[in-house]
C-alpha cells in the first residue's frame, strides 16, 4: 500500500513543481519587459525554489572561532542568489515566503554584474568585493538593499515613478 501512496504523492509533487515553473517563466517575463524598458540586458532565467539555502560568514572566520574556543558564527538563510554567468535569478521560498525586496535586490545585482550605468557598483567592484568582505559590508550588498527597500516603500504608497527611479 504504502508504494501507491508514494507515487501518488510523487506525482502531486510533480504537479507543484510544474506550477512552479510557470509561475517562474510569467515572472521571469515581466521582469524581462521591465529591464528592455530601462534599456538593460535581459535576464536568462528566473527560478522559484522550494529549496532552503544557508551562508556563514566565511569559512576562514568561522575556523578561527572554532580554534580559539569562540562562539559560533552568524549563519543566516539566503532569500535569493543572483548568478552571473548565466544570468540567472533564484528566489527561494524555504519557509517565511517571497518578498518583493529579494526580486529587486537580485535584479539590482543584475544591473551590477551587466555594468549597468545607473548603478553604483559595477561587476569588476562586485567580485573584489565578494573576495575581499563579510556579505554585510560588501558595498554592492548594501547598494542592492537599500535600492530594494526604496522600491518596497514606494509600491506601498503607490508611487511607480519612485520605483523606476530606484531601479
Amino acid at each position: 500500500m504504502r508504494a501507491v501512496g508514494d507515487v501518488e504523492l510523487a506525482g502531486k509533487i510533480a504537479e507543484w513543481a510544474r506550477g512552479l515553473e510557470e509561475l517562474s517563466h510569467s515572472l521571469l517575463t515581466k521582469v524581462n519587459e521591465l529591464l528592455r524598458s530601462l534599456g538593460a540586458p535581459e535576464l536568462n532565467a528566473l527560478t522559484f525554489s522550494i529549496g532552503c539555502v544557508y551562508e556563514s560568514e566565511g569559512e576562514e572566520e568561522e575556523e578561527w572561532r572554532k580554534e580559539r574556543g569562540g562562539p559560533n558564527i552568524h549563519v543566516f538563510r539566503i532569500a535569493g542568489r543572483y548568478f552571473p554567468s548565466t544570468k540567472e535569478i533564484v528566489l527561494y521560498f524555504c519557509k517565511d515566503g517571497y518578498k518583493l525586496e529579494t526580486l529587486v535586490h537580485e535584479i539590482v545585482h543584475h544591473l551590477q554584474y551587466t555594468d549597468y550605468a545607473e548603478v553604483s557598483y559595477k561587476r569588476r567592484d562586485a567580485e573584489l568585493f565578494d573576495e575581499m568582505l563579510p556579505y554585510r559590508f560588501r558595498p554592492h550588498e548594501l547598494e542592492a538593499k537599500l535600492r530594494a527597500e526604496a522600491v518596497a516603500r514606494s509600491l506601498s504608497q503607490g508611487d511607480q515613478s519612485a520605483c523606476e527611479e530606484a531601479a
